[in-house]
């Protein structure tokens, strides 16, 4: 699958800036925990959604052209998401048993052992950013966006095979309408579990229409890069303004998704002080691994800084804050390159050999 690297490099950024997100504030010092950056954090998932919408255009609308395609193109993005989805949500399940068992102030989590079972049947089924299973994120809860991600590719194939490619674009603009128009009588934005699957559906086929935006060959000037950046951070200043209010999620629903699109076309076209940068090293480390990063944070930024304050007793100062934070990041980049190397490529791999075999048998 065709990558862009600098794409690649921010999205490595955005999936940190999530794993701060998900930190209890309280175990973080303030001027992070309280930034207004990473308490917004949380629309870094609807970056994720217009990248993939673009990435899966780029790689895969001319190859959509028969139902025999499309069901590769399911089984291809399965292979790619499934088996880190599945190990996580094992090693997730596996942790909070153990801790209600043996642990229970670690996690501080009372769910039963049949309540996690069923949380668990949520997640592996891709259900749980729809109704189907009832309103919950499912067991380790960031795997709802991979839920809807799996949504937006069933209905992203079906629409490239079966609408004529003269009404592609109108069709996918209706789409874009409808769920704006549902979020909208909702709303709300930021939703999650239950209809979380459509947020993500508006994003992603955002990412189709940046896909069609950028086809053509010419260059945006590179101020725009900085211009976009700084218009994020003033929407972002706006949304903690209104936290928790409904002003701040029609906020978001006006102005997140396009201006995600719209930084998505401009990087595509230019190649600024900020493309460069997200081409190095380093965030193409963190690209790399993002998407273990994204599956693995949840239980690692609970886990660790617990067992160091609640376990081993450490006094919660401004240093101990900083160390706990700092290791955290360690233990979920050190276990992201694992599950990357293992899960993600040797087992991926490992599996699509084998269903390929299947099929020419």
């Amino acid at each position: 699958m065709r990558r862009i690297n600098k794409l690649d490099g921010l999205r490595g950024l955005f999936s940190v800036f999530i794993v701060f997100f998900h930190f209890d504030p309280t175990l973080l010092p303030a001027f992070i925990g309280n930034n207004f950056i990473i308490r917004q954090s949380e629309s870094f998932v609807d970056f994720f959604f217009v990248l993939s919408g673009y990435l899966i255009a780029v790689n895969y609308e001319s190859r959509l052209s028969n139902w025999e395609s499309f069901f590769v193109f399911l089984k291809n993005r399965w292979i790619r998401i499934y088996p880190l989805l599945l190990f996580s949500t094992l090693i997730f399940l596996f942790s909070l048993v153990i801790s209600n068992t043996i642990f229970p102030s670690i996690l501080h989590n009372e769910s039963s052992v049949q309540m996690l079972v069923f949380q668990a049947l949520d997640t592996l089924c891709l259900t749980n950013s729809t109704p189907i299973l009832g309103d919950g994120l499912g067991l380790n809860f960031p795997t709802w966006s991979i839920s809807s991600e799996m949504i937006s590719y069933l209905i992203f194939g079906f629409m490239m095979v079966w609408v004529p490619s003269q009404s592609k674009m109108k069709a996918i603009l209706g789409l874009i309408a409808i769920c704006f128009l549902f979020l909208l009588y909702q709303e709300r934005y930021f939703l999650t579990g239950t209809w979380g699957f459509v947020r993500g559906l508006l994003c992603f086929n955002l990412g189709y229409v940046v896909y069609v935006m950028a086809k053509k060959d010419y260059k945006l000037p590179v101020i725009f890069e900085l211009v976009l950046s700084i218009v994020l951070l003033v929407l972002f200043y706006l949304l903690h303004q209104h936290n928790f209010t409904v002003q701040r999620e029609l906020l978001a629903l006006v102005f997140v998704p396009p201006l995600f699109a719209i930084f998505i076309w401009v990087l595509l076209k230019s190649n600024g002080l900020i493309s460069r940068l997200l081409d190095t090293l380093p965030f193409q480390f963190v690209g790399k691994i993002s998407y273990s990063i994204y599956l693995n944070h949840a239980l690692i930024v609970v886990v660790v800084p617990r067992i160091l304050f609640d376990l081993l007793m450490w006094e919660r100062t401004n240093d101990h804050l900083i160390w706990s934070a700092i290791l955290v990041i360690v233990v979920l980049f050190s276990y992201s390159v694992f599950t990357y190397q293992i899960i993600e490529l040797k087992l991926g791999n490992s599996l699509k050999s084998i269903l390929n075999k299947t099929e020419l048998n």
